[in-house]
C-alpha cells in the first residue's frame, strides 16, 4: 500500500483522439512465455487485443485496475504501454488471495507469480502492485487522477456497486471505466451481480456500451466526445471474429491434448501390465528360490547325518 497520495495527471486529457486512427494490432503478449495456460485460457483472454488497442489509441496517463489476480488483463495493458513507448503509470490493486469467483489457490503463490511476470516482462514500465482492499486503497488516489479504470474484483452486486461508486470520482474528465463480467452468461447456474448492476448503470449512464463476449465488458465514458469517437472508429465485430478464431484453435488444441492423453494413458496401462507380469515372474522366482533353499537344507541335513555315522 502506498503512503503518499497520488496526484492528478495530464494523461489522456491532452490527446487529440480525433486525429488518431484506431489500429487493430496483433501483438505478442510476452506474459505467455510464463504460465501460458493461465493467460491464453483465462476468461479475460478474449479481451486482450481490445485492451491493447484501446490503450494505444486512448493514450492514458494513468491506469488503475481493481482485481488483477494472475494478471491476464494487467499484462495486456502493460504490453500496450511497453510497445507504444508510453511512460504512463499502471497500478494493479488486489489482495491476491482469491475470492468466491476466482477461487482460492491453496498453497499457490499467486502474488509471487504475478510479481515475477511483471518484473520479467515489464520491469522498465512504471508499474506498481497495491496489495489491499479496494476501499482502503481508493484514498491514495486524488479525484480526477485516473484515465482508465478496470473493475474486475468481487462480482457480488453490492461489491461491484461499491467499487464503481467509490472510484468513479477518481476518473479524469475524459476517463474511461471498464467493468468485466457484465454479460448474462451464467456462473455456477446464476447471473452474476456485476450483470445486475450493469443493467442498472445502463439506465443512468448515457455514455455506456458493452462488448458482448468473453463474459461481457462494460465501457463507461466520462466524456461524450470520446464516446462518439470510439463508436465511430471501432468495429467491435473484428474482436468477436478474432475470439472465434482463437476458440477454434483452442478447441483443436484440446482435441490434440485429448489424443495425447489417451496415448499416454494407453502407454501407462502397457507399463502397468508389464510391471504386473514382472511382479508375477519375480513372485514365482522367489517361490522357486524358497523351495530350492528348503531342498538344499534337507540335503545338507541328510549329508550331515551320513558324516556322523
Amino acid at each position: 500500500m502506498m503512503n503518499e497520495r497520488i496526484p492528478e495527471n495530464e494523461g489522456a486529457q491532452e490527446k487529440d483522439l480525433a486525429q488518431r486512427e484506431w489500429v487493430y494490432y496483433d501483438p505478442e503478449f510476452e506474459c505467455d512465455r510464463y504460465h501460458s495456460y493461465i493467460y491464453q485460457y483465462s476468461p479475460w483472454s478474449g479481451l486482450r487485443h481490445f485492451a491493447y488497442d484501446l490503450v494505444c489509441w486512448f493514450g492514458p496517463g494513468r491506469i488503475a485496475e481493481l482485481g488483477s489476480h494472475y494478471g491476464c488483463s494487467s499484462f495486456a495493458f502493460l504490453q500496450a504501454l511497453k510497445d507504444s513507448g508510453s511512460a504512463a503509470e499502471f497500478y494493479a490493486a488486489d489482495t491476491w488471495e482469491g475470492d468466491d469467483f476466482t477461487g482460492y489457490a491453496a498453497g499457490e503463490d499467486v502474488r509471487g507469480q504475478y510479481q515475477y511476470v511483471q518484473e520479467s516482462c515489464f520491469g522498465g514500465q512504471n508499474a506498481s502492485m497495491l496489495c489491499g482492499r479496494f476501499g482502503d486503497l481508493c484514498g491514495n488516489f486524488a479525484d480526477g487522477s485516473i484515465d482508465l479504470l478496470h473493475i474486475d474484483g468481487s462480482h457480488w452486486y453490492e461489491d461491484v456497486k461499491e467499487d464503481y461508486e467509490m472510484w468513479k470520482p477518481k476518473m479524469s474528465a475524459r476517463g474511461i471505466i471498464l467493468l468485466h463480467d457484465v454479460g448474462e452468461d451464467l456462473f455456477d447456474g446464476r447471473i452474476l451481480g456485476s450483470c445486475r448492476y450493469w443493467k442498472e448503470l445502463l439506465q443512468t449512464e448515457p455514455r455506456a456500451l458493452e462488448l458482448p463476449f468473453s463474459g461481457g465488458l462494460g465501457i463507461v465514458f466520462m466524456d461524450g466526445e470520446v464516446c462518439r469517437l470510439f463508436r465511430e472508429k471501432v468495429d467491435v465485430s473484428r474482436y468477436q471474429q478474432k475470439i472465434n478464431q482463437q476458440d477454434m484453435r483452442n478447441k483443436a488444441r484440446v482435441r490434440e491434448l485429448c489424443y495425447e492423453l489417451k496415448e499416454q494413458d494407453s502407454y501407462i496401462r502397457d507399463l502397468q501390465d508389464q510391471m504386473r507380469i514382472k511382479e508375477e515372474h519375480l513372485a514365482r522366482y522367489a517361490s522357486d528360490m524358497a523351495a530350492k533353499d528348503v531342498y538344499i537344507r534337507r540335503l545338507e541335513h541328510r549329508a550331515g547325518g551320513h558324516r556322523n555315522v
